[in-house]
């Protein structure tokens, strides 16, 4: 399914929280919330593609399913908890986060110079790579990022999608503390295995 998603993270922290809302015909009352974490077993790399300061950044992913009874809800709505009928989790393990600065561009299908999983280091690079390919081909996610908000701007848009994320003093958009928020609303494409949801 092809749609619009929004992530939002403070350079700080290595979290992201994101809302997706599917434009597809078939899932057109389907929403999602996202969650990411940095990746507990992440692939391995070729040496000489990075240095050891630029190491790539993989996210496990989780996302809870929602679907709503108003086929024509919209990104300002995915929060509302009313609307919510049916969730089902789903967990995505080392998406790649591709290069790109603060513009989150993010993917399952990995670098050309990734060599195996870190977990599988006992294993030959072909049987490695043949068992992450199959690992990987249960859920797809591709996400990039068109519009990049930060600051104020940024924060505004937290406080509008992710308003829990924010406490009473952030609310105020007078501080300078919260400039270190950062907000990526771009098109995403999710491909989800609907037969083996994670359990909750």
């Amino acid at each position: 399914m092809k749609g619009v998603a929004v992530f939002a993270y403070k350079i700080t922290e290595p979290v992201l929280h994101g809302h997706f809302v599917s434009l597809s015909t078939d899932d057109a009352s389907t929403t999602f919330s996202l969650s990411a974490s940095e990746a507990k077993h992440p692939p391995e790399s070729h040496p000489c593609c990075h240095s050891m300061n630029e190491a790539p950044v993989f996210w496990d992913i989780t996302l809870l399913k929602h679907s709503v009874r108003d086929e024509q809800e919209t990104v300002d709505d995915m929060t509302q908890e009313s609307h919510i009928k049916q969730q089902l989790s789903y967990s995505i393990k080392n998406v790649q986060q591709l290069e790109g600065g603060d513009a989150l561009s993010l993917d399952t299908e990995h670098s050309d110079w990734i060599v195996k999983p870190h977990d599988h280091s006992h294993l030959s690079h072909t049987y490695a790579s043949a068992e992450t390919a199959e690992l990987q081909s249960q859920h797809s996610l591709s996400f990039r990022t068109r519009i990049l908000k930060s600051n104020q701007d940024a924060v505004k848009d937290v406080g509008k999608y992710f308003p829990r994320l924010l406490s009473n003093d952030t609310r105020q958009l007078d501080q300078d503390k919260n400039d270190d928020w950062i907000v990526c609303i771009g098109e995403m494409t999710l491909e989800l295995n609907d037969t083996s949801p994670d359990e909750e």
